[in-house]
């Protein structure tokens, strides 16, 4: 799943699970805190407290033709290209991988804008201890003041 929150694309490898409200909600205090921390978003333009998260679900496989590859090769080929289609869209500053499995299924080189991996929000909602370990890996994103 990917959500674009603040002028980040955050992206949760969900397996087939639903992306829960908890996870929305975590993903857009971490969005305010890094625009209220200065990240370089445009002066004025950080996250209002009535800005809602735009959550997008990437499908796999799009289609269940035997003809075409459904290989694991596609499958990172086709979500690099929706990861990279959704940045363009919402012209987002960077990449928030949410969990090492979301970033294992990118093609990282093909993005030109700031990557970072960090713990999933459910790792997060469950250990509490993990929150200052993820601020201190989302630190690159804030701009110097």
């Amino acid at each position: 799943a990917t959500v674009q929150a603040g002028q980040w694309l955050w992206l949760e490898d969900i397996g087939g699970d639903p992306l829960a409200q908890e996870q929305v909600w975590l993903i857009r205090c971490m969005a305010r805190a890094l625009a209220v921390a200065g990240s370089p978003a445009v002066p004025g333009a950080g996250l209002p407290a009535s800005a809602a998260p735009d959550v997008a679900l990437f499908q796999w496989p799009i289609h269940t033709n035997d003809q075409f590859d459904l290989g694991p090769e596609s499958a990172q080929v086709s979500a690099s290209s929706f990861v990279a289609r959704r940045l363009q869209q919402s012209r987002c500053l960077g990449l928030v991988c949410l969990g090492s499995g979301s970033a294992a299924r990118l093609a990282a080189e093909q993005f030109d804008v700031p990557l970072i991996t960090t713990h999933s929000t459910v790792e997060v909602l469950s250990n509490h201890a993990l929150k200052p370990v993820v601020w201190q890996q989302l630190a690159p994103l804030i701009a110097p003041h």
